[in-house]
């Protein structure tokens, strides 16, 4: 809860652009857990007034996707020989987090432009 009242919902692997940089939502000052979090002294920037829920407009679907591949992707090319000659290109593009709901809304709003995607088990 933020010291006006409102309240965020956000896994505890998000990350939040504070007054002191990109903070996760939780983490420990030291162990193997350790990494940047927030706490009662940070400053949340960027964050405007919503009421209710936000609506998954095209812009926040292209700009949710903008994030998590930021975040969390890796792009790759493959150029590779022809038989009749030339040269070909293959592009990939892999989307590795531990958040399957994430996950899974990542591939539906790709799916809304076309964009074929396969989801693997990871061990």
């Amino acid at each position: 809860m933020l010291s006006d009242g409102t309240t965020i919902t956000a896994s505890a692997d998000h990350r939040f652009l504070s007054d002191r940089g990109w903070k996760f939502v939780t983490g420990t000052e030291n162990g193997r857990n350790r990494r940047p979090h927030l706490t009662t002294g940070n400053k949340l920037m960027g964050v405007g007034m919503t009421t209710g829920s936000l609506d998954p407009t095209p812009f926040y679907r292209r700009g949710y996707l903008c994030g998590v591949s930021r975040a969390d992707g890796d792009m790759g090319i493959r150029k590779y020989a022809l038989r009749r000659g030339g040269e070909g290109t293959h592009c990939h593009f892999r989307l590795a987090m531990a958040d399957g709901e994430a996950l899974e809304r990542s591939g539906s709003y790709l799916e809304e432009w076309g964009v074929q995607t396969r989801a693997f088990l990871f061990q």
